[in-house]
């Protein structure tokens, strides 16, 4: 008789909007819903042996109410079987388990040339035992550890994972954790090194330092030591407060603060229903929390947009190198206009030096039940909150076992549907995200939009090869659910719905949003995993600060990518582009341009400047004239594109975009 394991997890705390389905609310114009439904998640059989039958090839994560740890049970395997859950309801079910041994045996090099660290320190802790320490090995002339042995679990628990602590002179320490050691098998990690802030001498000076002076008095004058106990607060100041160690007694001091920056933000509003924009709307601006009288209040001129603000935003090092510091400012804002919902949005975050654009759609209150206002309220920066880090799957996934659905070419999707928490979370609700806003919105929580261009287009092409290997291979689809991919940093990427983006990260993804990233003789995009690299260390797949560094090193982005894949990666184009009349000509369109592509984009502009005024009328003639160049200016800025007057790749497909959305509503009207 077979036993089953199953840990369920639960959502991390946030608030269960509405999901918001263009394809429901448009169903006249012919396009189906896809079912806003998420089936019950699979089971992990665990057979007599002892040996795992099944798995779906994602580990179970619980993430308590603070959104801080995460529990792995189930790891993935060949030959899976699955079965329905009994309940929604957290069951682990378990047995007596024999307890047999594995190994493990660490690699450990430098990160910017791979070479070997000999005389490294490797501590082994239990899971979740920081304090224990189970092992503590050094590394040979090659960088190596001897072979570890340790004990293994024949039943997937906490008990059978591990963590390591790597340190070595001149390096900063480096850590692992949620090693799998299975039975009778050799685990091989290896661990990338970057150099130490400080040297040793620095540091060990720093220890022997004598006591802290002030001016040239020393702390134990009488004014200097009055200077400090006037410094001592006794109330909630005193959080902003660093403790510092003289040799003799604890002193507060103030942190110093760097010079503030200065962010810009602009509110981009449309109506959900007509693909239109909203005018004369009034968007406020406040204080993260506060109430009262706004920073900034504002209307939205002819094009729903409104003016460019400028508010205080923490100095631009903040963002650059990881810092306890949050390297953005948080705003609260709240947007309003007669015949058309509320939105609140809390927490929308302000970067300095760039521009923060908040893309709102309104609903007609003819649509709403009663008085309403929609909130959305922001969670923090994946590289400055707690999230659980990735559980790690093959990149290149088996496709066409066992009657699995996969597409026959890569496909930029039109539409992705975003599950709300982790897969077996049934109360999350689904949105259904057009794929270039669910990148741009991913890039904008996962990467700061202050971080060098070529690093960027590097993590933009990780975001898209991850999301189009899940469109491709239809992996939850397969499983049973009704989504695209998730929203939690366990199993995919993180997506934060209302979210505000970049206009650095926007224009990226516009000009490369059909790319990807492949390998030699194999079909579909890669698995591209990657993780933050100073909290979760990640080796084999990138680092997002480590890609800052080397794009500050003037690594373009495929070298970026490359250091981390590998050098066979190249980058690939999808075949096809859904959702829109016919794909890039291939060429840019300008003055002299002539033939039905040119006339097709007139015929589509034309249709547009219904909807969006400014826009100018033009001959539909075939023939790319200066009154032509005017309209595509036009257009250009409208939408926030290079204002050449050139139709070029991603002009013509942010054209095609918006014919579609304002052709569908005409056909409803």
């Amino acid at each position: 008789m077979s036993r089953r394991v199953v840990v369920r997890s639960s959502a991390s705390g946030k608030r269960n909007n509405r999901s918001r389905n263009p394809q429901t609310e448009n169903q006249q114009s012919g396009n189906q819903p896809i079912q806003n439904q998420v089936m019950e998640s699979s089971e992990t059989v665990v057979g007599q042996n002892g040996a795992r039958q099944s798995s779906v090839e994602e580990q179970k994560t619980s993430e308590n109410a603070k959104g801080g740890s995460l529990n792995v049970s189930v790891k993935q395997s060949e030959n899976s079987q699955t079965s329905s859950l009994p309940s929604s309801s957290s069951i682990i079910q378990s047995e007596p388990k024999r307890i047999v041994t594995g190994k493990m045996r660490v690699q450990v090099r430098e990160m910017e040339n791979f070479q070997p660290i000999d005389d490294a320190s490797v501590t082994i802790y239990k899971n979740g035992e920081a304090e224990t320490v189970i092992r503590e090995v050094k590394t040979n002339e090659s960088g190596r550890t001897p072979v570890v042995e340790l004990a293994a679990a024949n039943v997937p628990d906490s008990n059978a994972f591990y963590k390591i602590r790597v340190s070595a002179e001149g390096y900063q320490d480096a850590e692992l954790s949620q090693i799998v050691i299975e039975p009778n098998e050799i685990v091989a990690e290896n661990i990338y090194l970057s150099p130490a802030l400080y040297s040793q001498e620095e540091v060990k000076a720093m220890e022997t330092a004598p006591p802290v002076t002030v001016g040239a008095v020393p702390v134990s004058d009488d004014a200097i030591n009055e200077a400090i106990n006037n410094s001592i607060v006794s109330d909630d100041e005193i959080n902003n407060n660093a403790a510092v160690s003289n040799g003799s007694e604890n002193v507060l001091f103030q942190e110093p603060d760097l010079p503030s920056g200065i962010g810009r933000l602009r509110v981009d509003i449309t109506s959900i229903l007509r693909a239109a924009p909203v005018i004369g709307v009034t968007v406020r601006v406040y204080n993260s929390g506060q109430t009262g009288t706004p920073l900034q209040e504002v209307t939205t001129d002819v094009i729903g947009r409104t003016p460019v603000m400028e508010l205080p935003a923490p100095n631009i090092d903040y963002s650059l190198a990881p810092s306890a510091e949050q390297p953005y400012a948080n705003y609260d804002l709240y947007i309003e206009v007669p015949g058309y919902e509320s939105v609140e949005i809390n927490n929308i975050e302000i970067l300095p030096d760039v521009l923060a654009i908040q893309n709102i759609s309104l609903i007609p209150l003819e649509d709403v039940q009663g008085e309403s206002a929609e909130l959305f309220v922001i969670p923090p920066h994946t590289l400055y909150g707690d999230y659980p880090p990735k559980i790690a799957e093959a990149e290149i996934k088996p496709v066409g076992q066992s009657g699995e659905i996969v597409l026959s070419k890569v496909v930029i999707p039109e539409y992705v549907v975003v599950h709300d928490g982790p897969p077996s979370d049934r109360s999350a609700a689904n949105y259904y995200v057009k794929y270039r806003d669910y990148v741009k919105n991913v890039a904008s929580s996962e990467i700061y939009a202050t971080w060098p261009e070529a690093t960027i287009i590097a993590n933009v092409l990780c975001i898209q090869s991850f999301v189009l290997n899940r469109v491709y291979t239809e992996w939850y689809r397969n499983k049973g659910y009704q989504f695209t991919i998730t929203n939690s940093t366990a199993f995919d990427q993180k997506y934060i719905a209302g979210r505000n983006i970049f206009d650095t990260i926007s224009e990226i993804v516009d000009q490369i949003f059909a790319n990807y990233i492949s390998r030699p003789n194999i079909e579909q995009p890669l698995f591209t995993q990657f993780c933050d690299g100073r909290r979760v260390s990640c080796p084999r797949w990138l680092s997002q600060w480590g890609s800052k560094a080397l794009g500050d090193q003037g690594y373009t982005a495929i070298d970026i990518l490359r250091n981390y894949y590998g050098n066979d990666v190249y980058i690939a184009t999808a075949e096809e582009v859904s959702g829109v009349p016919s794909s890039w000509p291939g060429t840019e369109l300008a003055i002299g341009s002539r033939g039905d592509k040119v006339r097709q984009m007139q015929r589509q502009l034309n249709v547009i400047s219904q909807g969006y005024p400014l826009i100018p009328k033009i001959a539909q003639d075939g023939i790319y004239g200066p009154k032509t160049a005017e309209a595509v200016r036009v257009f250009q800025q409208v939408f926030s594109l290079p204002q050449t007057g050139v139709v070029d790749f991603a002009t013509w497909y942010k054209i095609s975009e918006i014919y579609v959305g304002v052709s569908r509503i005409a056909e409803l009207n």
